[in-house]
């Protein structure tokens, strides 16, 4: 059943649970969602796995690339299979957070 009640990694329901994991295209996918309509992203970069990328994440993700929240791999691979760590967690926070200009 995995950590407070996931039934897998990620999020359940559209709906984030404490304590679960989530791959990176989800990741990418919730911060964005308010995120828009505060700033004009820049062009998205490229990556040379985005084929792997799941069809309703490829916007988020773009975006995320663009606006500088997230970045590819020193390989230039962005892993959606990947699980999220909370190292890159807590600097996609970081990053929106200062586009945001709240630190």
């Amino acid at each position: 059943m995995g950590r407070a009640g996931c039934k897998s990694p990620g999020i359940q329901d559209g709906r984030p649970r404490p304590g679960c994991r989530g791959l990176r295209p989800q990741g990418s996918h919730h911060p964005c969602g308010g995120f828009r309509a505060a700033v004009n992203p820049a062009q998205p970069g490229t990556y040379n796995d985005s084929g792997k990328i799941s069809a309703w994440a490829q916007e988020a993700v773009n975006e995320a690339t663009g606006l500088g929240i997230i970045q590819g791999d020193e390989d230039g691979a962005f892993k959606p299979d990947a699980l999220s760590t909370r190292a890159e967690t807590a600097l996609m926070l970081y990053r929106m957070l200062d586009k945001l200009s709240f630190i």
